[in-house]
């Protein structure tokens, strides 16, 4: 067994590499990503639940367009247990709404947007970065930030901490591609653009949103910090809890640089006074940091021409 052991090192770093990116091996991200990790080790509905109210949609995706088998017992324990198998039915609980199943019908983009907040109040996302903080402090003041049972939790949290509804809307950046985009389809489809809505359905079908700084790095620099005071923690929040707007070429860019889910080595090096510590050390490593612009504060995208 010892003579395949460099192999089952390799092979045990790519799983746990994936369990902690941004980005699963089924190209989800957000709370669908997190439901294909759930649903990998196995979760009870309560645990998916968690993650997405609208979970069932979820499974009828994985089974319809990426083919993967997903078994739920009568005891309500749900489990992928391989793929190109035959599909098995989904039995709907009595009084789900079909426009759950039909909100999860689009996962290019791979995130569905939080409900506490409007899209109309941006401010909104600002406070839940602080309540945010608050209950990680809570989390890490009982030891728990770093325990590998909510792990999960912890990472949703994070991640829900800038967003609001329409996601695009108020993403932290958007490029000066993806802008050139949405002006080239609002010239030919004039009033096209005109509500957060129309905004947010166009970005996610035709853009990226990305989180510039991944989950998984917000995660461990929490975790590392010595500080874990709401403030502290909401200092870090505000700092690297930053979305963008981007296209699908660009995405790549980041993807061929090898940056999907990780920061360049200089942001975690001192002696790097280009990249250490440095928000958009992606961007900047793979040359794309002069095509960000920043969102004014207090404005939403669908609003700026």
């Amino acid at each position: 067994m010892t003579k395949r052991a460099s192999q089952d090192e390799e092979k045990t770093a790519e799983l746990v590499r994936q369990l902690n990116s941004d980005t699963t091996w089924l190209r989800h991200r957000g709370r669908a990503a997190e439901l294909d990790r759930r649903l990998l080790q196995g979760a009870t509905e309560e645990e998916l639940s968690e993650v997405r109210v609208s979970w069932r949609g979820h499974i009828t995706h994985l089974r319809k367009e990426h083919r993967v088998t997903v078994v739920g017992t009568s005891a309500g324990f749900w489990k992928i247990t391989g793929s190109h198998a035959e599909t098995i039915v989904l039995t709907l609980s009595p009084g789900t709404p079909t426009d759950e199943l039909a909100a999860d019908a689009d996962y290019e983009d791979g995130e569905v947007s939080p409900p506490e907040a409007s899209p109309a109040e941006p401010e909104k996302k600002y406070l839940r970065l602080h309540e945010t903080a608050r209950a990680l402090s809570v989390l890490a003041k009982e030891d728990l930030l770093g325990n590998a049972l909510i792990k999960a939790s912890v990472g949703m949290l994070i991640r829900q901490a800038s967003e609001s509804n329409h996601w695009h809307n108020c993403a932290h950046y958007r490029s000066q591609q993806a802008a050139d985009l949405i002006r080239q389809h609002n010239d030919r489809n004039p009033g096209a653009l005109s509500t957060a809505a129309k905004y947010q359905a166009f970005c996610r079908s035709t853009l990226r949103h990305e989180h510039v700084v991944p989950n998984s790095v917000i995660y461990d620099l929490l975790r590392e910090s010595k500080d874990h005071s709401a403030k502290a923690i909401a200092d870090i929040l505000s700092k690297y809890c930053i979305r963008a707007t981007i296209t699908i070429d660009e995405d790549s860019k980041l993807n061929g640089a090898g940056l999907t889910s990780s920061m360049p080595s200089g942001f975690f090096e001192k002696g790097d006074q280009k990249l250490f510590e440095e928000p958009l050390a992606r961007y900047i490593a793979a040359g794309l940091e002069n095509e960000l612009c920043r969102l004014p504060v207090g404005r939403l995208w669908y609003q700026i021409p």
